[in-house]
């Protein structure tokens, strides 16, 4: 089951696509070759490979993840490719994609557009994946499991984000957990930085890749997002710090 598109217009702090998913990460038994969601590893291209480099130093880009994009039925499947620069280990992405393009992108296949800014790498180029955690800088790949909340965290959660985003009072229950979700409504640390007609796709919350953390995301403790185009085949991503 995966979410599909709402009907109507609808901005980054929406709903775009319904049910909102979990992310849950299970280790896979060898390296993923399927186009399927997943954290780390190698991107599973759905057409020609196309691993963007730094405009700036025109080294490749950290590879994320990949995740399914929701479309109506009857629809060609389509997956988005997250990449990031890391830079002293901080991610690219943070002041948005009108301030430093290029420093993140969010890859579409098939038929995606390139946005402007980002620069796709030459043919055969590959790059980092995502890491264990700063210090040893072990790639990891995790297989990522969509599924809709139970109703009891969903509702949870919509009081939170109801109440972040000046809806409502305070939550019957204060909890800052889940952040990891595709679809649904967004939960921001302070304001969405795009406006319409971005629509709100998935978001990832910052991780140190200590303790059991499974893998090493600075987002200077807050969290990013990624939208997509009304037609769903151009992306953005960007975070913001707690």
């Amino acid at each position: 089951m995966l979410p599909t598109p709402v009907e109507g217009p609808v901005g980054p702090d929406d709903a775009a696509f319904l049910p909102r998913m979990r992310m849950t990460l299970y280790a896979p038994g060898q390296p993923v070759t399927e186009p399927v969601a997943k954290l780390g590893g190698s991107p599973v291209w759905l057409t020609e490979p196309a691993w963007p480099v730094s405009p700036t130093s025109g080294e490749p880009l950290m590879f994320i993840g990949q995740f399914p994009v929701p479309v109506a039925a009857g629809e060609v499947a389509r997956l988005a490719y997250l990449f990031l620069e890391e830079d002293s280990l901080f991610m690219g992405g943070l002041d948005g994609p009108d301030e430093e393009p290029g420093d993140a992108a969010l890859i579409v296949q098939p038929g995606g557009r390139v946005r402007p800014g980002v620069r796709i790498g030459p043919p055969g180029i590959t790059g980092p994946t995502l890491w264990t955690d700063a210090v040893e800088q072990v790639p990891v790949e995790w297989l990522v499991d969509l599924a809709p909340f139970d109703p009891r965290t969903e509702e949870a959660i919509e009081q939170y984000v109801g109440w972040s985003n000046g809806e409502r009072g305070e939550p019957d229950v204060w909890s800052d957990d889940p952040r990891d979700w595709l679809a649904g409504r967004p939960l921001y640390p302070n304001f969405a930085v795009v406006g319409r007609p971005w629509r709100f796709f998935f978001q990832l919350h910052d991780l140190e890749g200590t303790l059991d953390d499974p893998y090493f995301l600075n987002f200077g403790g807050g969290t990013g997002h990624a939208y997509l185009s009304t037609d769903g085949l151009e992306g953005i991503f960007v975070w913001q710090g707690a």
